[in-house]
């Protein structure tokens, strides 16, 4: 029997947590002005790097879509 992992889905689980464990350290150990700023370049890297990742993908043909996305 195979018991490898695929990494597709331990990228989904992580995708999945690091969104609350961030909130969680941020309300727990930062300051205010840290919590502006990293939700300032949470918003920065989510809206340029999405659209630089399938800008690359749909015209320049660097990767493969999965078939679930």
């Amino acid at each position: 029997m195979n018991n490898k992992i695929d990494r597709m889905y331990l990228l989904f689980i992580a995708q999945l947590t690091t969104p609350f464990l961030l909130i969680w350290a941020l309300f727990m150990y930062a300051t205010p002005i840290w919590i502006i700023v990293s939700f300032l370049v949470f918003a920065l890297l989510r809206g340029v790097g999405v659209t630089i990742t399938y800008h690359r993908i749909l015209a320049h043909n660097t990767h493969r879509m999965h078939l679930l996305s």
